[in-house]
């Protein structure tokens, strides 16, 4: 069997972890003071599907532009 043709199998199975729209949500800088503080997105509406013999980086960021999933 090829390369090409294995990957194409593997992809083709159950993935191994999925998830659709997963978004997380943090409050930062929040005080007594109502309204205060800020929300961060951690991420944002992620869909993913990791199947065997696939690798998933995940990679932090300080800065909240730059996205935190790499596929590798």
């Amino acid at each position: 069997m090829s390369e090409t043709t294995r990957r194409e199998t593997m992809r083709t199975n159950t993935p191994l972890i999925a998830t659709r729209d997963l978004s997380k949500h943090f409050t930062v800088g929040k005080t007594m003071r109502p309204g205060s503080g800020r929300t961060l997105y951690a991420v944002e509406d992620i869909t993913l599907e990791v199947h065997q013999g696939e690798t998933l980086g995940l990679v932090g960021s300080p800065d909240p532009e730059n996205p935190p999933l790499v596929a590798v």
